[in-house]
């Protein structure tokens, strides 16, 4: 069996250090050989081949046919943790029977406006609904479900986080109460009308908000936060670091528009230092947020997420308790003991 990934750098996003987690558990515990392709220097110490996707792509992906051909006339399976290698299963489709693809699958159930877009998600259909076994979050699978795309031994499957960033905050409830977003100012998450709403509700209200990435969206978040005392946007920070600062926070407010939420690991990373969640019903959020139970659901709109603020505010010092013991109970599903138990489980059912 070989383990395929594009994404294993220790300081990276979500996909990064999930990745790298299930990457070392299966290569420890199976003794499988890791395949990483990518662009990350630092990936190599992790891995026992390493393809640099961006010097050469046309060699990538020709090591990429080769690799599945090799695992259909041999019998080898790949377990994947990248949709990358389903588009070129799509041209070769007779291989897909020895892929097994795990935290992914998303591309699939995209839409896409371009050509080269819409071709790559074809590809995907392809290959998806001829896959070994998919292992994917909650609100993936039952897309790929509805689509008809998931092969039938399909199975739901969070991404791990690390249990030493689990730590139990010392509560004091006190004012201001302090709010924190972190992640890629777009518009897939809806900055822009977050803002506003803190700008409008900060008026009445002893809350602040502290800001914290890079993206598209950054000069017009740096000039929003300006004209308010109560918004500090304070870059970027990397997983480490943040994980240490979110002891000093209240909750965790993402209010993304982005459907194709495939998991949520930002609100999980917020959960596992006690902070309630704030967040929209999109995606696979809509099962990690549990309406005044774990957090807070909240509408798109500025006015909806105003609303959703003056909830917050007005029920903190009876709920917070709550709040944040089950948001920490929620975060906790996800250590990796608790991921690797099912990955174990189903791989023993699938191989």
């Amino acid at each position: 069996m070989f383990i395929v990934t594009q994404f294993i750098a220790e300081d990276g996003g979500g996909m990064q250090v999930s990745n790298l987690l299930i990457g070392s558990f299966l290569k420890e515990k199976y003794k499988l050989p890791i395949v990483y392709i990518g662009n990350n220097n630092k990936s190599k110490s992790h891995c026992d081949i390493y393809l640099n996707q961006f010097s050469s792509v046309i060699l990538t992906q020709i090591y990429f046919f080769c690799l599945l051909i090799y695992s259909f006339f041999f019998s080898k399976v790949i377990i994947s943790l990248d949709d990358g290698i389903l588009r070129c299963a799509g041209l070769l489709p007779f291989t897909c029977k020895n892929i097994i693809v795990i935290n992914s699958g998303s591309l699939a159930v995209r839409k896409s406006k371009t050509l080269l877009g819409k071709i790559s998600i074809f590809l995907s259909k392809i290959s998806t609904k001829r896959l070994k076994a998919n292992l994917v979050s909650q609100s993936i699978y039952d897309q790929l479900r509805y689509l008809k795309l998931s092969p039938s031994k399909s199975f739901i499957l969070g991404r791990p986080c690390s249990k030493n960033i689990f730590y139990k905050k010392e509560i004091k409830l006190k004012t201001p109460i302090k709010f924190i977003t972190y992640g890629r100012l777009d518009y897939d998450k809806n900055i822009i009308n977050l803002l506003k709403a803190f700008i409008n509700i900060d008026k009445f209200e002893s809350i602040t908000l502290d800001i914290f990435g890079n993206g598209p969206l950054l000069k017009k978040v740096i000039s929003l936060s300006n004209s308010s005392k109560n918004i500090n946007y304070l870059g970027e920070i990397n997983h480490f670091v943040l994980m240490k600062k979110l002891e000093e926070y209240d909750y965790f407010i993402c209010v993304s528009n982005n459907k194709n939420e495939t998991f949520g690991r930002s609100w999980i990373k917020a959960g596992s230092k006690g902070l309630p969640f704030i967040g929209s019903k999109v995606g696979n959020l809509s099962y990690l947020i549990k309406d005044q139970i774990n957090g807070y659901y909240s509408g798109l709109t500025v006015s909806e997420i105003c609303k959703t603020l003056h909830k917050v505010i007005k029920n903190h010092f009876q709920e917070y308790y709550t709040l944040s013991k089950n948001s920490s109970e929620t975060a906790e599903e996800y250590t990796y003991e608790n991921i690797f138990k099912k990955l174990e489980k189903y791989l023993s059912e699938i191989l």
